[in-house]
Parts: C-alpha cells; structure tokens; sequence
C-alpha cells in the first residue's frame, strides 16, 4: 500500500508541475539588453520589443531576403567577423545602402561571404548575401550591398565566413 501511495503522490506533483508549465502568468518575456546591434558608425543600441512600425492595416511590413546560400552551408569556412569593417549603413534613393571592406589575414587567398542583416530594434527587416572572390594575402577589398527597404532607424549587422576559394 505505501508503494502505490508513493506512486500516486508522485503522479500528482508531475500532473501538477505539468499544469503550471501550461498557464501564462505573463511574466515569461525576452531580455532586450542581451542583444546588442552596433551601427555603421560604431554606435550601440539595445533594440526593444515591438519597435517596428506596423502599415496602415496592422500588418508587419514584409521582409526582404535575398540569399542564395543558407548561412553557415560553406565546406571549411570559419567565422571571420574580425576582417570585415561596416562602412556605410544609410537609407539613400529608396533603398538601404551597405558597404565595407574586408582584409585577409591569412598566408594564402580566401573567399568571404557575407551576410547583412537589416534590424530595426529586434526585428530583421531584410537579409542579403555579398560574396567576395579570392582576396590575396594581407590585402583589402570593398564590397557593397542595396536592399529594398526605405524604413527609419535600420542598423546593420554582419555574419562573415572565410573560405579557401
């Protein structure tokens, strides 16, 4: 009898425990302050919920992606964020501008992909993939990125793989 007593008061904490998982108390929300978007110009930002404007229906603008290989699909890349410097991340002639540079640091060419997220507080607004061939030992080259969107406050935010080419 106390096994089935012991089993019973343990199936009872479970179904409990269970239940309170499903309720919302409202008190589950994200921490903005551990993300971090750093702008063209070096500034830092901690972006806060629901910052983008919604259209005049209610509906969230639509997000423009413009990639042609998944992030992270590249055979032997490694993160390589500290080649790249963002130059430009500014809203001109109805679309946003991105341009910078990267330098290889490496012995031998590589190859960088990059990818430009477009932010607007915590929402990405648009994705873009520039691709940058073969940049020899110690050398620097530019590479530029336009993307459709003309909303205020973007920042920028880069994802570099470097590659043997």
């Amino acid at each position: 009898m106390r096994r089935s007593s012991s089993a019973t008061l343990g199936l009872g904490i479970l179904c409990l425990a269970l239940m309170a998982g499903c309720s919302d108390d409202g008190s589950a929300t994200s921490d903005p302050s551990s993300e971090q978007t750093v702008g063209a110009e070096g500034t830092t930002s901690e972006p806060t919920p629901d910052e983008s404007p919604d259209s005049a229906d209610g509906a969230k603008p639509d997000t423009v992606v413009d990639l042609e290989e998944q992030p992270g699909s590249q055979e032997g890349y490694v993160g390589a964020l500290g080649d790249a410097e963002l130059a430009t991340c500014a809203t001109r002639d109805g679309a946003l501008e991105v341009t910078g540079d990267v330098t290889n640091p490496q012995k031998e060419a590589q190859s960088y992909r990059i990818y430009v997220s477009a932010m607007q507080g915590s929402d990405t607004r648009g994705l873009t993939q520039v691709d940058v061939s073969a940049v020899g030992p110690g050398e620097t080259a530019s590479w530029e990125a336009r993307l459709d969107l003309t909303d205020d406050d973007l920042t920028c935010v880069l994802r570099v793989e470097r590659f043997v080419p």
